[in-house]
């Protein structure tokens, strides 16, 4: 046991599933979870919509909702443009959980939690970010990699250790799992801090890319959740016996069975134009390599067809899905878009009659696939403007919306796994309030102020979640002004996106 120890900690396990950790703890084949679901009746943690890694993260460390975070994928939604900048953790629109400890005087370390790069000076602490930049400084102090890199244990990023389509990838995630434990340990015993976050994230990549083509996972799937057991067991024997703790994760998985490319929907109702690319070199025709123009660069992955003979005419087009993995569509308005054409809220609201018209018309065993609504039937808050115009709503979660211009509506599924709503939610030495429906991962950050008897902010989406909880003193919301987009390197972005895209998320 270390010396000293934290008075709280949080470990993260991406896209860890309330249904499957259920199934598999009642069996007895995950001990440690078993055990903690023991004293505890288990609900999942309900997920920000849409369930993915970036709102999930982000709304789990903020304690609010992508509406007033303003993240909604890893990707801005409303570009000028058309080519969305990737978000970083400059894109918050309040202040972190990590902050708010920080101002009040604690030390706090973090490793390995997304949405965190590029990293910033903290105040008796470490920081360990999750980059996509392929970049060395993603550590403060910047000495630590170093540290961790004489001492073997793990010191590479995300970037550098993630899925590739390779083969043996299976072995070289759990690898990774053992790896971060003993970085983990290393770090609580060296560097020891008040307040720990980390989360694991091989298990993300694996249930993307092993899961099958059933409902249940393939083994391997399995496999990494025993490992993770595993690692919880070393974590948990090393920490003091009454250090709170909470096992958290951004969103569930289950199977995918197809993908349905929204562009094209929206071309077939003719509310999307396409034409032929504009010269003949490979400005505009070429997917891959180097590109001479990042606004080409940056759309090439689904504002073009898979085969580059056309492009999105946004001079006739009135509606698109604006990236991957956003469950929403854009209008192309006058003075919002550069090329808009929607004119009024009068033409506005035909065309989202339209829009709702054709995604109606998508239908499985007679019923409808997603239900379009306003985003703000979804979303609430001051970074409402940044969210898509419409949302589409699943009827069924294993259809994936896609914004590809393809020659089909339908295609087969670019993962065989994709998020879900229900994450987890595990907890050590917390008195959780009872819940039939689950709880929020809004509710994260409230319950772990009140845990340490620290001021709550105000208008938190999310609410306090232990029974008998110190303090629910309240102070007045901190809103963060966003910064400058971090990356700025043509290469860089290709890069990020390739790796996006080896995630399933492109």
């Amino acid at each position: 046991m270390i010396e000293r120890g934290p008075q709280l900690v949080i470990i993260g396990i991406d896209g860890a599933s309330h249904r499957l950790v259920r199934g598999w703890s009642a069996a007895g084949k995950l001990p440690i979870l078993s055990s903690l679901a023991a004293s505890d009746r288990q609900t999942p943690l309900l997920t920000a919509f849409p369930p993915h890694t970036a709102p999930g993260w982000a709304s789990i460390f903020s304690g609010v909702g992508p509406g007033e975070h303003g993240i909604y994928q890893f990707w801005e939604l409303q570009a000028r443009n058309y080519r969305p900048s990737l978000t970083t953790v400059g894109d918050f629109g309040r202040e972190p959980l990590w902050r708010i400890l920080e101002r009040s005087g604690l030390s706090v370390g973090l490793y390995n939690v997304p949405m965190t790069h590029p990293p910033a000076p903290i105040q008796n602490g470490f920081m360990v970010t999750w980059p996509l930049t392929p970049t060395l400084g993603y550590a403060f102090p910047r000495t630590l990699i170093h540290e961790l890199a004489q001492r073997g244990l793990h010191y590479k990023s995300d970037l550098v250790t993630m899925y590739r389509e390779d083969s043996d990838y299976i072995s070289v995630a759990l690898e990774q799992i053992e790896r971060k434990t003993d970085t983990l340990l290393y770090l609580l015993e060296s560097h020891p801090v008040d307040a720990l976050f980390a989360v694991y994230t091989e298990l993300d990549r694996v249930s993307h890319c092993y899961w099958g083509t059933d409902e249940q996972p393939g083994p391997e799937v399995a496999e990494v959740y025993r490992a993770i057991d595993d690692a919880l067991g070393r974590l948990l024997d090393a920490l003091d016996p009454d250090v709170p703790v909470l096992i958290v994760s951004d969103h569930g998985f289950g199977l995918c069975r197809s993908n349905l490319n929204v562009n094209v929907l929206l071309e077939q109702a003719g509310l999307l134009r396409c034409r032929a690319p504009v010269g003949d070199g490979p400005r505009e025709q070429q997917r891959t390599g180097v590109f001479g123009d990042a606004d080409l660069a940056l759309s090439a992955g689904w504002f073009a067809s898979p085969d580059a003979a056309r492009v999105v005419d946004w001079t006739q087009t009135r509606a698109y899905m604006p990236a991957p993995g956003c469950f929403g569509i854009n209008l192309n308005l006058r003075g919002r878009q550069r090329n808009g054409i929607v004119r009024d809220e009068q033409e506005s609201a035909a065309v989202a009659k339209e829009i709702a018209d054709a995604v109606a018309s998508v239908r499985i065993e007679n019923e409808p696939a997603f239900v379009v609504v306003p985003r703000d039937d979804v979303y609430k808050g001051h970074r409402l403007d940044q969210a898509p115009d419409l949302i589409l709503l699943p009827q069924r979660w294993d259809i994936m919306p896609a914004p590809s211009v393809a020659t089909n509506l339908w295609t087969s599924p670019t993962q065989a796994g994709v998020h879900r709503e229900d994450g987890i939610l595990f907890a050590k030495n917390f008195r959780l309030t009872p819940s039939f429906a689950g709880h929020r991962v809004e509710d994260i950050v409230p319950t772990c102020l009140a845990r340490l008897g620290l001021p709550i902010p105000e208008q938190l989406d999310g609410h306090v979640l232990e029974e008998g909880c110190r303090s629910l003193v309240s102070e007045p919301a901190r809103r963060v002004s966003r910064t400058a987009p971090q990356v700025q390197n043509l290469a860089d972005q290709v890069q990020i996106e390739k790796r996006l895209a080896q995630l399933g998320y492109l």
